[in-house]
């Protein structure tokens, strides 16, 4: 008998060593340099994202659970360059103009969805990027707000030469509203997504509608406050009813 649950014992820590081994089965940060992706220790540039994206793509393909990973003690530094806000240091250099800027930031206003799509297997409660969705989600909600911060400069200037560029800010403003919108129809998705990770995208999502509700206009409002009413409706948490439902109100 003693020696029956010993075996038992042995078979049991086995099968949990094995399971917790493999819960990340992403690289080592420097194996995907290695593979021949931009090196993760300096800010990335336009091309180093296609080369990214193009890397990780066949990745999906090929080895679908190797993506790097949030707070992975292997490709945790990886992950996070991708959303570095090291890689828009461009919006600071004050050698470039408006309408150098402008243009830069047309590209790099596809990151979040190129990587939603990347890692997004459906959406379905068996998400094995679950951590990794919400923080794209925050990620479009820094690049929105940068594109529209970058768009106030240019139709706050007085300079002849980007008087052309400041009928895109219509663009920009809908390019928020997608965003935006996308978000709150996953906000409901406690199927997909953690209790903590909704709570802390509530808040975040919040306070951006909080600084940007100013210029959304009747129609676009009305369109984000029937959203938040659905996620008040529907999310099963708390918090995150609260928050949207203070929103609505203070409207």
């Amino acid at each position: 008998m003693k020696s029956t649950n010993l075996l038992l014992a042995i078979i049991i820590l086995f099968i949990f060593s094995c399971s917790s081994s493999n819960d990340d089965l992403s690289y080592d940060a420097d194996e995907y340099v290695t593979m021949g992706m931009p090196d993760y220790k300096t800010a990335w540039t336009q091309d180093d994202y296609m080369n990214v994206f193009t890397s990780l793509n066949r990745l999906r393909l090929t080895k679908p659970s190797s993506l790097p990973k949030k707070n992975s003690a292997k490709s945790g530094a990886y992950f996070d360059r991708m959303l570095s806000e090291e890689n828009f240091s461009f919006l600071q250099k004050e050698t470039s103009t408006l309408t150098e800027k402008a243009y830069q930031i047309q590209y790099y206003a596809g990151l979040p969805n190129e990587l939603i799509n990347i890692y997004s297997n459906g959406l379905n409660k068996d998400e094995l990027y679950h951590q990794e969705l919400v923080e794209f989600y925050i990620f479009g909600l820094y690049v929105s707000q940068k594109k529209l911060d970058l768009a106030n400069k240019i139709m706050q200037s007085e300079d002849p030469s980007v008087k052309n560029l400041q009928r895109g800010l219509v663009s920009v403003q809908r390019g928020y509203m997608e965003m935006t919108l996308y978000i709150l129809e996953n906000q409901i998705k406690s199927t997909v997504f953690t209790k903590n990770d909704l709570e802390r995208l509530s808040i975040i999502v919040a306070k951006s509608i909080e600084i940007n509700k100013v210029w959304m206009g009747i129609t676009n409002a009305d369109r984000i406050k029937q959203k938040l009413q659905e996620a008040v409706d529907n999310s099963s948490f708390p918090l995150v009813r609260d928050n949207y439902q203070n929103i609505i109100e203070a409207w």
